[in-house]
């Protein structure tokens, strides 16, 4: 049978390791940089070839 300091001790450790990960974790902080220029230049890629098709549609329309 597994002793009751046997479990207090794990149990702490347990604690201590999960603070300790969760603090630096924690610490890193997310950044955006760039995320807005790489979707602007995928849409913009993506937009310079539907121009053919748009021009030939507007000009059969009007």
């Amino acid at each position: 049978m597994i002793s009751m300091r046997y479990k207090l001790t794990l149990g702490l450790l347990i604690t201590v390791g999960t603070v300790i990960f969760v603090d630096s974790a924690m610490a890193e902080q997310l950044t955006s940089n760039g995320i807005m220029d790489d979707v602007l230049n995928r849409f913009h890629n993506a937009a310079s070839t539907w121009e053919v098709v748009v021009i030939a549609a507007a000009s059969r329309l009007f």
